[in-house]
């Protein structure tokens, strides 16, 4: 026997000796409970102090590449349960898998269901040199879950439903806060069912997208008059003080806490939001050279055609004396102006003299002004005019991308990625927010943009993030709002990380006026989105590769580390650490603050070109993007099977590292009419849980992947081989409907690293 086999008594040296058929290589003692042997069989001996247990080796799996190996997820899941106090412990139970996996990428997730006290752990499995890619979940007993957790997380939302009925969290805090009087505002979503076909010839087809446009109006107004009848029966105080939103299921009022839970009772009713006024997002502060950073100023597309509906509560301070204005939702008595709609209409286009004219020059500014009417409720104005304004301007004006500056909420959030999957399915640009302590907007369809501090020079490469962390106000400190994973493991929400990209936000000037904060850094991307559909109309229509491209080309990256939807590291010693642990390396902060790094107009504007759109299983190319839809039954089969799509890269010949980012959406109707509980709109999640990965064709091994599961986009960059051929491939782990819209972008570019 070996050294390491002298360490056990008799009896257990003996079963080790029988386990691996009398030979045994060297022991690894691993921290923790855990000692580990391995056969040359390929059984695994795990010493869990004075017990013993033989595993037996890895099979090979059906439908996985030659050469893989079958993971067998009970005898994992055993491990895990013997060398940790509970199952709930997600870095105990991600160190013990990666030991005995080892050679393969572990993530592990973890979500606490607290009304039901359960748990649903996920785990994402990768071999990167066998090509190997599998993934089960389990809950707080170690069952291996067929269904991947989707059953116990809708008896969570049963759970939820049965305590607390339709209202979200937020507004249950305001209820119980509140005297049974106070007039608390809120926002009601309505059920709907909604199919979402592939439009991949609607948008070039002008009398069929209206005809869409005005099916689904027509639909919607009549979900909405059959809850407002049965209202006006039930409650007609009630129902004469809402106010429905144009071309969305949803209407808004000021009620009591006892109108609230009587509301909640109807059945057409999917979810009652708090709906707090929101708040422009912008500090007073000094920069002359954020259209260079942007990287616009060379470029000849300049966005003509396609100006930005900016959704603003009021309209700029000098009119259309500075800025470009093609048109305004309410020109009436109760309009108001304001320095802040100036300079976000100035970032995008302006005729100033002696200042930048904007990232794009050839665009121009809608005002979607919804705010300051002079009378009645401020809060019921305030929300009786954003859907109006949205709806006859925005939509009915047919303009492309959207560009919103204020603080978010719930209703805001599903608002917006509501109408991204309705014509014309904008692009919705929005403002991550000034605080460092929290995220302001939390959307799934939605580009959120956060800030960086260009130092007043061209140049991006000292560029960093924008923090103004020096005698901080009581209410936190500012800066560009970020949100990692492991924040917040008892939400749907906890995967999700952003903003998806930065631009610059700090002392901006423009049209005379100075301001900080990612309301001056939301305008900058969406003025380069409408170059974007300058130089390639065909992008028109489809937001999902808007993102896509425009995280494909974030080629500045402001803060350390590129994008890792994990947020985890794996030292030289083998030892995981997440979030901001200290460890060998020392203290690791969270990263990704910057998303997939700082915006640049050109090389998006480069990528977008017609040129570089290709079909699946194309000839490999450097660069490339395709769009389209993506149906459950007809493109997979079923959860943990591949997409039936693939894309071939060619590595370039100087070395260029390789990104690529695949993006689709969530939809915020039921996902089932027949079940209340996929209506609840609080709980509603990402169309599909998509991994991407990227193979050697050579080798056949994996050597990017990005696993997360509440992200609506998964993103990789790897450095390739010099002339070999490389092979993108998505698989489905899990799905909460039926279809969804996707855009998949790729480039080879010196991505810079601050």
């Amino acid at each position: 026997m070996n050294s390491a086999a002298s360490l056990l008594d008799e009896q257990i040296a003996d079963q080790a000796h029988t386990c691996c058929g009398g030979k045994m290589k060297q022991a690894r003692v691993v921290p923790g409970r855990l000692m580990r042997h391995e056969c040359p069989s390929g059984r695994l001996l795990l010493l869990l102090l004075a017990s013993l247990v033989c595993v037996a080796p890895l099979s090979k799996a059906a439908g996985e590449p030659a050469g893989g190996a079958a993971i067998q997820p009970a005898d994992l899941v055993v491990q895990v349960k013997a060398n940790c106090s509970s199952l709930g412990e997600a870095e105990c139970a991600r160190r013990v898998l990666t030991d005995l996996l080892r050679g393969m990428d572990v993530h592990l997730g973890l979500r606490l269901l607290p009304l039901t006290g359960q748990q649903v752990a996920t785990v994402k499995i990768v071999d990167q040199a066998k090509g190997i890619a599998t993934g089960f979940a389990y809950d707080g007993t170690g069952a291996i879950l067929a269904d991947n957790g989707r059953s116990l997380r809708q008896k969570e939302t049963e759970a939820y439903l049965a305590n607390y009925g339709r209202v979200s969290q937020d507004l249950l805090a305001q209820t119980w806060n509140a005297q049974s009087f106070d007039p608390i505002p809120v926002a009601i979503w309505l059920k709907t069912y909604e199919d979402y076909p592939d439009k991949t010839g609607l948008m070039t087809n002008k009398s069929l997208l209206e005809c869409f446009q005005t099916e689904h109006a027509d639909y919607v107004a009549e979900v909405q008059s059959s809850f407002h009848a049965g209202l006006q029966q039930a409650a007609p105080e009630i129902a004469e003080r809402l106010h429905y939103v144009p071309g969305a299921p949803a209407a808004t009022a000021v009620l009591t806490s006892e109108e609230i839970s009587f509301l909640a009772e109807f059945s057409e009713v999917a979810t009652i939001f708090y709906n707090p006024s929101p708040e422009a997002l912008a500090y007073d502060d000094p920069s002359y050279t954020w259209v260079e950073t942007v990287e616009s100023d060379t470029l000849a597309p300049d966005g003509n055609g396609f100006p930005v509906c900016v959704i603003e509560e009021c309209t700029p301070y000098n009119g259309d004396q500075f800025v470009e204005i093609v048109g305004i939702y309410d020109e009436g008595l109760g309009q108001c102006y304001s320095e802040h709609a100036e300079m976000v209409c100035g970032i995008i286009r302006n005729d100033y003299v002696g200042n930048p004219h904007g990232v794009a020059e050839g665009s121009g500014c809608y005002f979607a002004n919804f705010g300051d009417w002079p009378e009645g409720d401020p809060w019921q104005d305030l929300y009786d005019q954003l859907g109006p304004a949205v709806n006859d301007g925005c939509v009915q004006g047919s303009y492309k991308v959207w560009s919103y500056q204020y603080k978010s909420n719930h209703f805001i959030d599903m608002y917006f990625d509501y109408m991204a999957k309705h014509s014309p399915y904008p692009i919705v640009v929005v403002a991550a927010g000034n605080s460092v302590d929290g995220l302001d907007t939390l959307g799934w369809n939605v580009i959120s943009v956060g800030a960086t501090d260009d130092a007043n020079t061209s140049s991006r490469s000292d560029d960093i993030m924008w923090d103004e962390v020096e005698n901080c106000p009581p209410c936190g400190c500012a800066g560009s709002a970020s949100m990692n994973p492991l924040s917040d493991q008892t939400t749907t929400l906890w995967d999700q990380e952003l903003p998806l990209l930065v631009a610059p936000g700090s002392r901006i000037r423009a049209v005379g006026y100075e301001g900080d904060g990612t309301s001056m850094s939301a305008p900058m991307v969406a003025g380069v989105a409408s170059i974007l559909m300058e130089v390639n109309s065909e992008l028109v229509g489809w937001p999902e590769i808007v993102r896509s491209i425009l995280m494909a080309t974030a080629s500045n990256d402001v803060d350390r580390g590129f994008l890792d939807s994990d947020d985890c590291w794996r030292y030289d010693n083998g030892s995981w650490y997440c979030g901001a642990e200290v460890g060998p390396e020392g203290l690791r902060e969270r990263d990704d603050r910057d998303g997939a790094g700082e915006v640049s107009a050109f090389v998006a504007a480069f990528l977008s070109l017609g040129d570089f759109h290709v079909q699946h299983n194309n000839s490999p190319v450097k660069w490339g993007w395709d769009y389209g839809w993506m149906g459950y039954y007809q493109d997979f089969n079923g959860d943990n099977s591949w997409w039936v799509k693939n894309y071939y890269i060619d590595a370039n010949s100087w070395g260029w590292p390789i990104r690529v980012v695949l993006s689709w959406d969530a939809t915020a109707t039921c996902s089932d009419v027949e079940d209340p509980g996929t209506c609840f709109s609080p709980t509603y999640l990402l169309d599909f849980d998509l991994d991407l990965y990227v193979y050697d064709t050579t080798t056949g091994g994996i050597v990017a992947s990005s696993l997360s599961q509440y992200n609506s986009y998964e993103f990789v960059q790897f450095s390739p081989t010099p002339g070999r051929t490389y092979r993108i491939a998505v698989k489905l782990y899990d799905h909460n409907y039926s279809s969804t819209y996707f855009g998949l972008a790729w480039s080879s570019w010196p991505f810079v690293n601050n």
